[in-house]
């Protein structure tokens, strides 16, 4: 078997932009000390009203569907097909992230949606790159 076949390591697709907290993963986000507003992924600089005054800020874990579509043609080190999505954080936070665990006809607009942390592609090096991924809550809630 080739070495190069099997993942080396699990990294994260970004740093910081998200973490374990009492054993679930968590979107971190910031919060304007200013403006009061929820932005991903984090920043230093409030985009609304232009202060340093930003704070770490655990983001929930559920939202509303907003938009989706599946990709069919993906870019190097993806495996076609993939669903990506739109979802609404109740913090007004929108997040484009993959989906998991769906089948496109079943997806509906404002349906609710959770968070899960899952393998997103394979780099180069063979390291199994994983980040945040929305899969529709079973049974509605």
């Amino acid at each position: 078997m080739d070495d190069t076949s099997k993942p080396h390591k699990t990294l994260p697709i970004k740093e910081g932009i998200f973490k374990i907290k009492d054993g679930q993963y968590f979107l971190v986000g910031t919060r304007c000390k200013s403006c009061r507003r929820h932005l991903y992924p984090p920043v230093e600089i409030c985009p609304f009203c232009f202060v340093r005054d930003v704070e770490e800020a655990y983001l929930s874990r559920r939202g509303k569907l907003q938009a989706w579509t599946v990709v069919w043609v993906p870019p190097a080190g993806f495996e076609a097909p993939y669903g990506v999505a739109y979802v609404d954080l109740p913090e007004k936070v929108r997040v484009f992230a993959h989906l998991a665990d769906y089948k496109a006809d079943g997806l509906k607009p404002g349906m609710e949606m959770e968070l899960v942390i899952g393998k997103i592609k394979v780099d180069r090096e063979g390291n199994e790159i994983i980040g945040p991924k929305f899969r529709p809550v079973a049974n509605g809630g």
